[in-house]
């Protein structure tokens, strides 16, 4: 849909009218994205159309993984983000906003390109990270369960932006309080889910949730209920 988006007017057009007429249906996994689609197609669609988000497995947690989260936190508050570390997920404004909370450890699991400059920031600027790479299900079901928060960051990259992040649905699934960016299709999930949602790469607004949460539990008992309904 990014790639349509970006093609002259008429060419855009033209391909998007080719796959709603030649498609028996047409699957998006966020209302944003079938908005963006018919918004290039330009006409009613004549396919039939439907919203569904990826579906997610619920393995049971790695109770190993879940020791040594527990051992490198210590008493702190753990946040954490799941995914490849590259940069439409915006991992710099979280690090920004957790600078001055050594109280805090951020666990970010998964690997990328930002992984590396990522672990020497954090270090530059005394955020706890523990960056334990990818991970499988087992282990992320063990972060989520030891999490405090979950944050989901993303940015429009030109025309990109994110559709339903899997991780998302995970995490809401486990009933991790999640803080995300009111980006794509995250924002009507947010709204529909009981997110805790910020601008995009703001890392004022950010540090604003994350403070707000970690100090109160009863909201965080709240949105989880929230999440585990949606």
């Amino acid at each position: 849909i990014a790639l349509l988006e970006t093609l002259p007017n008429a060419l855009g057009q033209s391909l998007s009218r080719s796959m709603d007429r030649r498609a028996a249906g047409i699957t998006f996994v966020s209302h944003d994205l079938q908005t963006r689609f018919n918004r290039v197609l330009g006409r009613a669609p004549k396919g039939v159309q439907t919203v569904i988000p990826m579906g997610i497995t619920r393995p049971p947690m790695d109770p190993a993984f879940l020791e040594r989260i527990n051992q490198v936190a210590g008493d702190r508050p753990i946040v954490a983000t799941l995914g490849r570390m590259v940069v439409i997920k915006g991992l710099d404004t979280l690090l920004e906003a957790l600078v001055d909370r050594p109280d805090v450890l951020w666990v970010a699991a998964g690997s990328g390109p930002e992984r590396s400059r990522l672990i020497e920031t954090a270090g530059q600027r005394g955020v706890s990270l523990y960056a334990p790479g990818q991970i499988g299900p087992a282990e992320r079901e063990a972060l989520l369960s030891a999490a405090t928060v979950f944050v989901q960051h993303s940015r429009a990259v030109g025309k990109r932006q994110e559709g339903c992040p899997v991780a998302l649905s995970e995490a809401l699934a486990a009933g991790t309080p999640s803080i995300i960016t009111s980006t794509g299709g995250m924002t009507s999930i947010g709204q529909r889910s009981g997110c805790y949602m910020v601008p995009s790469d703001d890392s004022r607004a950010l540090r604003t949730g994350l403070d707000m949460l970690l100090d109160k539990p009863e909201k965080r008992a709240k949105m989880a209920a929230e999440h585990r309904a949606f």
